[in-house]
């Protein structure tokens, strides 16, 4: 499951900020430059990255990541944490649009969030 909420740095600059919660790490970037990392914070880096690239509108965002599929056991873990990522930032770029007509908001007007 990954919950979002929109949110920016204190100097008002977009970020991205996910905390794992099985793995208790945090990672946190630049909306606008989500370099590449190692881990799971590929996962998140990536989904930024190419839903950027792909002109889907994103906002800074804090993520948090959890469930209960296990890593590595041929599960596509990775597949789920990738969709449920993309999903989640879409959910909040589109300012509660229904994003390709299949995304429902789940927020209030006075703060956007998504739980997927």
């Amino acid at each position: 499951m990954v919950s979002a909420e929109e949110q920016l740095a204190a100097d008002g600059s977009a970020i991205v900020e996910a905390f794992a919660a099985d793995l208790q790490e945090t990672d946190r970037f630049p909306l606008r430059d989500p370099s590449p990392a190692p881990g799971w914070r590929a996962y998140v880096r990536g989904a930024v990255a190419e839903l950027g690239a792909s002109g889907m509108p994103l906002v800074g965002s804090r993520l948090e990541i959890s469930g209960d599929l296990p890593r590595g056991a041929g599960l596509s873990s990775s597949a789920a944490l990738s969709v449920a990522l993309c999903l989640a930032l879409a959910q909040l770029g589109s300012q509660g649009a229904q994003a390709g007509g299949e995304l429902p908001w789940n927020g209030s007007t006075s703060r956007r969030s998504a739980r997927v």
